[in-house]
C-alpha cells in the first residue's frame, strides 16, 4: 500500500448553481409551508405580518453558510463512490464561488488521500476507457482551447507516471472512475450525501435581523 495525499477538487460535485445540490428553493418554501410552525421554529412574534416574513425571509439566508454546510456533507460522502481498494479519505479547505456563474459554477477545494497504486492499476486496466475520457474532455475545439492535453501518454508524462496529481490530475481521474462505476455518478452522490435532515436545513437564517427590519418600518 502506497498512501499519498494531493491537493485538487472534489470528484464529481458540479456546484450549486442551477444543479441538484442547490438546496435553497427547496428550503425557502419548506420553510414557509406552514405559518404556525415556521412561527414556533423562529420564534417570530405575532405582531409581524406573514406577508411581511414570506416576502422578505429569503433575503435574511446565509446562503454561503448553507452552501459550505452541504459542501462538507458532500465530502463526507465522496469515499463511498469509490471502490475500498483505493482507501480514499477527503478534507475539506475551501469552498469557491465565482464572482459570475457565466462561464464556471462553485467549487470545492480539499485534500485527498489514497492508495496511489491501486490508483494507477485502475487506470491500467481501464486504459482504453481512460483514454476515451480524456479525448471527448480535453480536445479543443471552436471556443474551448483545453489547458491540458487529451492522451493517457500525456497524462503519464505531466504527472510523472500518475504519481504527482496536485492540482486538477487527480479530481480528473476520479471523475473518471465515478463515471465508469456509476450510471450517474452526479445523482449517486445526490443520493449519499443528502442522507440527513441536517442537509436540507443546512441555511443559517438572520430572524433577529429580519425582526429588527419590520421594527424598522414600524418607526
Amino acid at each position: 500500500m502506497s498512501m499519498q495525499t494531493f491537493s485538487t477538487y472534489a470528484p464529481v460535485f458540479t456546484g450549486f448553481y442551477n444543479t441538484i445540490f442547490d438546496e435553497s428553493d427547496r428550503f425557502l418554501n419548506m420553510e414557509l409551508d406552514d405559518e404556525d410552525q415556521f412561527r414556533e421554529n423562529y420564534e417570530v412574534p405575532e405582531e409581524i405580518p406573514w406577508d411581511f416574513i414570506t416576502d422578505r425571509f429569503s433575503d435574511y439566508i446565509d446562503h454561503t453558510a448553507a452552501n459550505k454546510a452541504v459542501a462538507e456533507y458532500v465530502l463526507d460522502a465522496i469515499p463511498g463512490l469509490y471502490h475500498k481498494d483505493l482507501n480514499l479519505s477527503i478534507e475539506f479547505e475551501e469552498l469557491r464561488s465565482p464572482r459570475e456563474y457565466n462561464f464556471a459554477n462553485d467549487s470545492i477545494d480539499c485534500k485527498i488521500t489514497l492508495d496511489i497504486d491501486e490508483l494507477k492499476k485502475y487506470l491500467d486496466e481501464h486504459k482504453a476507457e481512460f483514454d476515451k475520457f480524456l479525448r471527448d474532455r480535453y480536445t479543443g475545439y471552436s471556443g474551448f482551447i483545453s489547458s491540458y492535453p487529451n492522451s493517457t501518454v500525456e497524462w503519464a508524462e505531466d504527472t510523472e507516471d500518475f504519481t504527482a496529481l496536485d492540482g486538477h490530475y487527480l479530481g480528473a481521474i476520479l471523475d473518471f472512475i465515478a463515471a465508469e462505476e456509476h450510471d450517474d455518478p452526479q445523482l449517486a452522490l445526490y443520493y449519499a450525501a443528502n442522507g440527513s435532515e441536517a442537509f436540507m436545513n443546512a441555511a443559517n437564517v438572520d430572524i433577529a435581523g429580519l425582526i429588527q427590519r419590520y421594527q424598522e418600518t414600524q418607526d
